[in-house]
């Protein structure tokens, strides 16, 4: 959290669920600042090859079923939320 709103969220989320995303790990950011939603927009694009979606007031990511197919899936997985996780901790500073 930073200051009384999360920064950065991570897990199952019905919603999104719900709006036709389904996808069992999601992520994203609230949409109440330009400059983090532009750095998580732009890392996700560039870790993913696709365009984060909006779910209500969130942008939100997802991780696609052929990341867990893999045999090092929890590296691959990684390898892809990092570099999207510091982008927007970066531009939170």
């Amino acid at each position: 959290m930073k200051g009384k709103c999360w920064l950065f969220y991570v897990g199952c989320w019905q919603t999104f669920w719900d709006d036709g995303n389904h996808y069992p790990i999601c992520f994203g950011i609230e949409d109440d600042s330009p400059i983090l939603v532009s750095a998580f927009k732009n890392a996700f694009r560039k870790a993913y090859k696709k365009e984060a979606a909006t779910c209500g007031k969130w942008t939100m990511g997802w991780v696609p079923e052929k990341d867990f197919n893999s045999l090092n899936a929890v590296e691959e997985i990684w390898s892809k939320l990092k570099p999207i996780w510091e982008a927007v901790a970066k531009a939170a500073k």
